[in-house]
């Protein structure tokens, strides 16, 4: 039985933008919803993203969630109004691409429009900074955005927090809460979605960070060295979820909410 290939989260750049691209073309050359996804799903085939013939539904799925996120791009929907858009579009790439950075970029999205008025939020916040740019600047200061099993793309092995970015926003999220805040924000209630985000990610300065994450969540360290990647990543699994709530209640640490509302 042919299945769909687990490519998604190690596409590059280049290969989201050519995706893109098709669907931009088909919009602006006034082609209708079903050719512009048959134009998607061609080439998503022809990039080795799924096998040819194979999980057709699962493909037919992602490509209408960015056709619907792109279609309201152009027709120059408030971008405010774009993130239950954008979240589906998450939300289903997820589910049926196994991209395992999805969610990630969902709640870095979030934060970053939180942090502004809605009349003030562009299309530009409705995508994930490109590696080595700063994720979110909240009241001048830099922040490094993460979740679950998040790995610190500037970190070199000597340097465990190398990078521009001056603070961390990170927090652990199980998969039902995961499912919840995708549903709020496709259901458009992005308040209670915000709020929600707000008590569950803990902002934490670099060496506090380190500290608490190698030696504070249980016995084996929550922050290591991956030598197959070169990068330190945020070890994660149900059980580390428990431990690293725990060590936020002990240390005291400030969520999201608390910094924003100083």
């Amino acid at each position: 039985m042919s299945t769909m290939k687990n490519t998604v989260k190690e596409l590059k750049p280049r290969e989201k933008a050519a995706i893109l691209s098709i669907v931009n073309e088909c919009i602006d050359n006034e082609m209708d919803r079903n050719e512009t996804i048959k134009a998607i799903c061609s080439k998503m085939v022809k990039m080795g993203i799924v096998e040819n013939g194979g999980c057709f539904n699962d493909m037919l799925s992602v490509a209408l969630a960015l056709y619907s996120m792109e279609k309201a791009r152009h027709e120059k929907e408030r971008p405010i109004d774009c993130l239950k858009k954008y979240a589906r579009f998450k939300h289903v790439t997820s589910k049926k691409l196994d991209d395992y950075g999805a969610f990630g970029d969902t709640i870095e999205t979030c934060i970053r429009i939180m942090c502004k008025p809605a009349a003030l939020v562009s299309f530009n916040d409705l995508h994930v900074k490109r590696q080595n740019a700063v994720d979110v600047t909240i009241k001048g200061v830099k922040f490094e955005i993460g979740t679950n099993g998040k790995t610190f793309l500037e970190s070199e092995e000597n340097e465990p927090m190398k990078g521009k970015y001056q603070k961390i926003a990170y927090g652990v999220f199980s998969d039902e809460e995961k499912e919840a805040l995708f549903a709020l924000l496709e259901n458009g209630e992005y308040e209670k979605a915000f709020k929600n985000i707000q008590k569950m990610v803990y902002v934490f300065e670099k060496d506090t960070f380190f500290e608490c994450m190698t030696t504070k969540t249980g016995r084996a360290s929550m922050y290591q060295y991956k030598k197959s990647a070169g990068k330190w990543q945020v070890i994660y699994n149900p059980s580390k979820y428990a431990a690293f709530l725990k060590m936020a209640e002990n240390e005291g640490l400030e969520t999201m909410g608390e910094y924003l509302n100083k």
